[in-house]
């Protein structure tokens, strides 16, 4: 416990003379493309169900976050990452998963999921925002057998068949917004 709570001090007062700066456009990053991507998955469920949804977000999520990135400044990217990715497009790189681990550290500590920043040279900080399954909703394409959506779970197996982004409950970890941000 003492090495977590050191770690996340030492990532965080890492950069702390822009931590101010970077928090602000990590969240304003991170906050776009949730808005993009759930605008559009809620408007696909309401006209196509829960199938339509997994359909969605194989054909759309990634069009949808580089459109989200275009309309960024040329210095901040925002991407998804998850321990138990779906696609393999969202599959964490090594320092990713590092803080995806930290994250469930802080979780099985029942410390406060916040945002991270960590540094990665002098001209690059990744910010980390947690993806927590905060919807009943969000269960009916990654939950288990008694909350995914029979038609969802089908259209799963068609379009992810190395799916690992299921079997989670309400205020699980489900993955994290990573927004790098170059100076």
């Amino acid at each position: 416990m003492r090495k977590l709570i050191l770690f996340i001090s030492i990532i965080t007062v890492t950069f702390a003379l822009n931590k101010a700066e970077v928090t602000k456009t990590g969240n304003k990053a991170s906050k776009e493309l949730f808005m993009a991507l759930s605008k559009n998955l809620k408007e696909k469920i309401k006209s196509d169900g829960f199938a339509g949804a997994v359909e969605f977000c194989s054909s759309e999520a990634d069009k949808i976050t580089k459109a989200v990135n275009l309309k960024l400044p040329q210095n901040v990217k925002v991407k998804r990452v998850s321990l138990k990715v779906r696609s393999a497009k969202n599959a964490p790189q090594r320092v990713d998963k590092e803080m995806l681990e930290l994250f469930d550290n802080m979780k099985a500590n029942n410390i406060v999921l916040t945002p991270l920043i960590k540094k990665m040279n002098k001209n690059m900080v990744k910010f980390y925002k947690p993806m927590v399954i905060n919807k009943p909703v969000c269960l009916k394409c990654h939950g288990d057998s008694k909350t995914i959506d029979p038609k969802a779970l089908e259209a799963i197996k068609k379009k992810y068949p190395n799916d690992r982004a299921k079997d989670y409950k309400l205020r699980d970890l489900r993955g994290a917004f990573v927004v790098t941000i170059k100076k």
